[in-house]
């Protein structure tokens, strides 16, 4: 019995020779469904672990945002205000786009800083959290590469030694890719800074020229950007 086996652009034939043609062929068959669902295995594997990033982060963002929320319920029941008038809406709608702009990138910027805490404290034989970080395939790919490494070398382990000649190789590469990773998100996180910062800096110049806005707005401009960034990071994740 003959049965061609691919994965990617792979391909292998595998061949059985077997008095009964029934055997060989139920063989082969199970052969390649125990193959399939290794494959389908390793990609649950690096969603599971994505996904267990992704819960321990909302849970903690969730009581952030909860308690600026409070701040800003607070801060309106105290000075007796439902809705906060704008004297200068024209400068607050030309500052909207800036704030908007510095909040996408403090989203960003906070993931980024999450991430490489997360690889420091990692392991070997720990996966790193795949499709997080948006618009950046190189640090995207490296981590692809790191992942595919790591699933490859506990595979190994599975029927060899940790000083197998093989495992040991690999674990030079993770270690070295391990390297990339950080160097690249590092590098991600120090652009994203002078965004920010450019973006804060704007964003400065329109608040000083608002300045018939009340005090009282000016307090919960603070609150409500608080709220903002939370509620962004929230939604990203």
């Amino acid at each position: 019995s003959v049965l061609t086996l691919g994965k990617n652009t792979s391909v292998i034939e595998l061949n059985l020779i077997d008095p009964l043609a029934i055997r060989a062929k139920d063989f082969l068959n199970k052969l390649v469904e125990n193959y399939n669902n290794d494959a389908i295995e390793d990609k649950n594997f690096i969603a599971e672990n994505t996904a267990k990033f992704i819960e321990n982060r909302l849970k903690l963002i969730y009581s952030e945002l909860d308690d600026v929320e409070k701040d800003a319920e607070t801060f309106k029941r105290t000075n007796k205000v439902t809705d906060i008038a704008s004297e200068a809406g024209l400068f607050l709608e030309n500052a909207s786009d800036f704030e908007k702009k510095e909040i996408e990138t403090e989203t960003q910027l906070k993931v980024v800083n999450t991430m490489i805490d997360y690889l420091k404290g990692s392991t070997v034989n720990d996966l790193i959290p795949a499709n997080v970080l948006s618009g950046d395939a190189s640090s995207s790919e490296l981590i692809k590469q790191y992942n595919a490494l790591v699933l490859e070398r506990n595979r190994l382990l599975k029927t060899a030694g940790e000083n197998n000649s093989t495992v040991t190789a690999i674990t030079k590469k993770i270690y070295s890719l391990q390297g990339s990773v950080q160097s690249s998100l590092q590098q991600l996180r120090v652009t994203l800074q002078i965004k920010r910062n450019d973006f804060a800096k704007q964003n400065a110049k329109l608040s000083g020229k608002i300045s018939q806005i009340p005090t009282q707005e000016k307090e919960f401009r603070i609150i409500s950007r608080k709220q903002g960034v939370k509620e962004s990071l929230y939604l990203y994740l």
